[in-house]
């Protein structure tokens, strides 16, 4: 599921579209666009400048909200236009085998991560190349802070 959202959240900041339609959970009607189409019109103009990379330096909360069925993790990394430190919260549910993704459009809140009145534990992951300077600035905060 982790790897499910780090891809998604690449496609995203990639600003690929299409690639992120392909693997958003339609069955919620939680799609950023109408149809796989209607993404690729979407696709930013500078696209190729960012097509081939990655999210490689970051920070992330995993949240488990339903043990191999439901996740929302956190990230957090440098913007690859601006350089800027960003979030990007990312929604995760496994379906029969198959793991699908959703951005969380406005910022994830304490309601999100509350799973029968109680915040569901959460664990924080950073890339492995990370120095103890580059951590902290990759330290998401807590989405139960919000």
């Amino acid at each position: 599921s982790c790897k499910t959202a780090l891809q998604y959240a690449t496609y995203v900041e990639q600003g690929a579209s299409d690639k992120a339609y392909k693997i958003e959970n339609k069955d919620e009607n939680l799609v950023s666009y109408d149809s796989e189409k209607d993404a690729r019109k979407h696709v930013p103009s500078d696209y190729k400048e960012y097509q081939d990379r990655q999210i490689e330096e970051y920070g992330l909360l995993e949240y488990v909200l339903s043990p191999n069925k439901k996740y929302i993790y956190k990230f957090r990394f440098e913007d690859f236009r601006t350089g800027e430190t960003k979030n990007i919260t990312v929604g995760v549910i496994k379906k029969q085998n198959h793991y699908f993704a959703n951005e969380y459009y406005s910022p994830a809140t304490k309601q999100d991560v509350t799973v029968d009145g109680k915040i569901a534990k959460h664990k924080r992951y950073y890339s492995g190349n990370l120095n103890e300077q580059m951590k902290q600035k990759f330290t998401p905060d807590l989405i139960e802070q919000y």
